[in-house]
């Protein structure tokens, strides 16, 4: 379904409750009966992510983890809104996360300070900050991201080639593109 989320999706599949905010279909979706659909910033919503908060905070580092994955991924939901004072916020809980868990990877979310580094750019480039992107660009952090997470190295030159194509520097977004060839040439398929 267009404009849905996957994990809603699969959290409704489930029969778990979602608490969740008006963006795109979702109000088409979620009824009274599996979860409810709240203002952005209502007591309602807040008080849902105090609850995962500190059920989190308990789990351990790999609940941590998870709790800076979901950090993360309600940053790149306020990016696609257009919101950075919330990308900001967000960003700041998901780097003091980052901080006390180190680069981890339970349940393949990869968190950590590389992956907020990589997200870094792309949110920039989200918030139509092309020279911020490039600014942020991560280049010699890559090499020590695991072999089996290349999706993530492609994924972010690809970002990185965007914003350099916006500022006009394609010849450097083709070289870049190159790079993505040799390291996760299916990237440059599916993105």
């Amino acid at each position: 379904m267009e404009g849905i989320p996957v994990a809603l999706m699969e959290a409704m599949a489930l029969g778990l409750p979602v608490v969740t905010t008006a963006t795109g279909s979702i109000t088409e979706l979620v009824d009274d009966g599996c979860g409810r659909v709240v203002p952005q910033r209502s007591p309602e919503l807040l008080a849902a992510a105090d609850a995962l908060r500190q059920l989190l905070a308990t789990a351990g580092a790999a609940g941590q983890s998870t709790y800076g994955a979901l950090l993360l991924k309600g940053a790149v939901a306020a990016a696609s809104a257009g919101d950075a004072a919330a990308v900001r916020e967000l960003m700041r809980e998901a780097d003091a996360v980052a901080a006390q868990t180190g680069d981890r990877n339970d349940y393949w979310f990869a968190f950590g300070p590389t992956n907020l580094a990589i997200h870094r750019v792309w949110l920039a480039v989200e918030l139509d900050d092309p020279l911020d992107a490039l600014a942020k660009a991560v280049q010699g952090d890559l090499d020590t991201l695991p072999a089996a997470l290349a999706e993530r190295k492609g994924s972010h030159l690809i970002t990185v080639a965007w914003a350099q194509h916006l500022r006009r520097r394609d010849d450097d977004a083709l070289r870049t593109l190159r790079r993505v060839r040799d390291i996760a040439p299916e990237q440059l398929l599916f993105t």
